[in-house]
């Protein structure tokens, strides 16, 4: 069995299409149709998957199977070779393929619609199948029973036609049975005639039928050239086939052949055995007074005997027909085998071909390869190697991190404990400062201090006539808006510049520095 024709779902299509036909599309439409369209979904997974399997498989073995095979042609090699795996793998692309409409077809129209879309070529082989063995069958039936009866026909015909010519010349000496013994004669000879005519018939009837069948042969023969590019394993055997049907018709027309020049021979005699009972009948009718019946007898004979050597004639002629048919038949079929034999040698160089130059390349991949992976190899213990110290490393810093983690948060807490201590000793210097001083410092920083840009007078310092002190710049911005106090809103009609005021705006803001400089150093 060639492995790349293993096939679960052609074999479980195969039965439920017999079951179908045996039951009817209606009467078995859930155990076919929905059954059988869910099953073929597994099925083709399952084909799909081992035919994939297969191919990688016998990637492997055609390392060693491949050249075995090309040197020793071995059959057992050609299962396990590189194409073999290519031919796997062409079956799980179609199991695959066929896993989106094998199913839907199953279910809405039947599994034989299913078949002849996804298995179209092994349906067509198995029908062909089918009919040369029917038709090998068929001739050999024709060819068995019809020659066993002739011959025990023609055996009894020469034993009736001995004793006949044996028992003729007593009675013919006897006067007084001549009459009787000529009709005797002649409807023995009417008889055997009848027996030789449907014999003859039957002999026209079997070449017409081997006829028939060298014609659908080479019809077949012809179809199956068409195909055999296709399927070269199956193709080879269907044309053994085809010359072992070839060669049985040609033993059948050789024993027709045989059988006719019998009839010929028993023909002769016949002719022979009528000329004696002519001349019998000649002596008998001169003494008898029926001449003239019997002479219309012979007479009729005769022209039976002419119709039986025209149908002698017709069948020798169909008869060289045939052989000429037949022979033309056979160097057609030898040609067409010729043709695909040159064929198949082609394909197989071609193929062998293509397979040395894979099995190079795939020699020089493997090892690139295997160089490529020795290099990982090398780079991943590199990386490997570094991993674990970087890995000693972190724990190491992490260590460290941890005690640094550690004399950090006593830091942050001594600090905080210190922060907290000159808080409170600032809080405490200030407490220490009299309420009244502090009321007076800050009267006299307000009175320092200009009411419109709330700087010191530390410029040139105006007094208006309400007795206001302002800022010299601040002041003229003012003036160009309004000519009232800022202050009291009272009319400014002049102003003067008080040096004093100035200078004393600037003593106090250095003090005020003083004090914030000692806050800060507490």
């Amino acid at each position: 069995m060639i492995h790349s024709e293993f096939s679960i779902t052609y074999e479980l299509l195969n039965a439920l299409n017999d079951y179908d036909s045996k039951v009817g599309k209606f009467s078995s439409f859930f155990a076919v149709h929905l059954a059988g369209g869910a099953t073929t979904a597994i099925t083709l997974g399952l084909d799909t998957l081992l035919h994939l399997a297969a191919c990688v498989v016998k990637v492997v073995t055609g390392i060693i199977c491949t050249p075995l095979f090309y040197f020793t042609d071995s059959p057992g090699a050609e299962n396990w070779t590189w194409s073999a795996s290519g031919k796997h793998f062409v079956e799980a692309v179609k199991h695959a393929a066929g896993f989106l409409v094998v199913p839907p077809t199953t279910f809405f129209f039947s599994p034989d619609a299913a078949l002849n879309l996804l298995f179209a070529e092994k349906v067509q082989l198995k029908r062909l199948q089918e009919e040369l063995n029917s038709a090998q069958i068929k001739s050999e039936q024709e060819q068995m029973s019809p020659d066993d009866l002739q011959k025990q026909q023609l055996e009894e015909a020469l034993e009736e036609e001995n004793l006949s010519a044996d028992d003729l010349h007593p009675k013919i000496g006897v006067k007084e049975n001549e009459q009787l013994t000529i009709e005797g004669l002649l409807s023995q000879f009417e008889e055997e005639r009848l027996r030789y005519s449907s014999e003859i018939e039957q002999l026209n009837v079997t070449l017409n039928n081997t006829k028939d069948e060298v014609i659908q042969l080479k019809k077949r023969s012809a179809v199956h050239v068409h195909s055999s590019d296709e399927d070269s394993n199956g193709g080879q055997e269907i044309i053994k086939t085809l010359h072992t049907m070839l060669d049985t018709a040609n033993s059948t027309i050789l024993s027709l052949e045989l059988q006719l020049e019998d009839l010929n021979e028993l023909r002769t005699e016949s002719q022979n055995q009528i000329d004696d009972l002519k001349k019998q009948l000649n002596k008998v009718n001169e003494k008898t007074s029926n001449e003239s019946l019997k002479q219309i007898r012979i007479n009729d004979l005769e022209t039976q005997l002419k119709q039986e050597e025209n149908k002698y004639v017709e069948l020798n002629q169909t008869l060289t027909w045939l052989r000429e048919d037949d022979k033309n038949c056979i160097v057609d079929l030898e040609a067409q085998l010729k043709q695909v034999e040159e064929k198949a040698s082609q394909k197989s160089q071609k193929q062998i071909k293509a397979l040395k130059e894979l099995s190079e390349k795939d020699h020089i991949q493997i090892t690139d390869l295997k160089k490529q992976l020795q290099k990982v190899e090398d780079s991943w213990k590199q990386v490997n190697l570094e991993r674990n110290s970087l890995a000693t490393q972190l724990n190491e810093q992490e260590n460290i991190n941890d005690e640094q983690h550690k004399k950090l948060n006593e830091q942050k807490s001594i600090l905080a404990n210190q922060n907290l201590e000159i808080t409170q000793l600032k809080l405490q210097k200030q407490s220490s400062i009299p309420d009244h001083l502090k009321i007076a410092i800050y009267d006299l920083d307000q009175a320092l201090k200009c009411p419109i840009d709330l700087e010191y007078l530390s410029t040139a310092a105006f007094v208006v006539p309400c007795g206001h002190k302002f800022n010299a710049e601040s002041l003229q911005k003012y003036l160009d808006k309004a000519d009232t106090c800022p202050s009291c809103t009272k009319p400014i009609t002049g102003s003067n510049i008080d040096h004093q005021t100035r200078e004393i705006a600037e003593k106090v803001e250095a003090i005020q520095g003083i004090i914030q400089q000692a806050l800060a150093t507490i």
